[in-house]
């Protein structure tokens, strides 16, 4: 499951990477966002058990990760905060995702998400301009 999600989150990421290397070791990232800094991903999920998986996943690729498990505290951070990517669970405690999501874009937030969500309805499908769509668990 951890490979399955970092080939995930690779692919997802790849797109604001500002430029990347593959010797013939290993694959070297260059992390570094537009202002000089290193990218920085918010992570929004209430499941602790996930966020020990993904958290050091993408540490280990060379990405800033802050976490919170609220929805209300999630769009907080997204207002005040300049993130690179969001990774968004479906359903969070105190505010619904894709509602979480829909209020970033109304506020004018653009950064892309990745929405994950356990629920496998064709009507629980993404919205609320979601870039990206997980269905857990991942199984490859």
């Amino acid at each position: 499951m951890v490979l399955s999600i970092q080939r995930k989150a690779e692919k997802i990421l790849e797109s604001r990477r500002a430029a990347f290397q593959i010797s013939s070791r290993k694959r070297v990232y260059n992390t570094i966002g537009k202002g000089g800094t290193i990218m920085r991903i918010l992570l929004i999920e209430d499941d602790a058990a996930l966020c020990t998986v993904l958290v050091p996943v993408l540490e280990k690729a060379g990405f800033g990760c802050d976490v919170c498990g609220r929805g209300p505290e999630g769009l907080a951070l997204l207002r005040q905060n300049p993130y690179d990517a969001v990774v968004l669970d479906r359903m969070l405690p105190g505010m619904d995702g894709l509602e979480l999501l829909r209020a970033a874009r109304r506020a004018g937030c653009s950064v892309p998400v990745l929405l994950l969500t356990a629920l496998s309805r064709v009507e629980d499908a993404p919205g609320g301009g979601a870039v990206f769509y997980l269905e857990l668990p991942v199984d490859r």
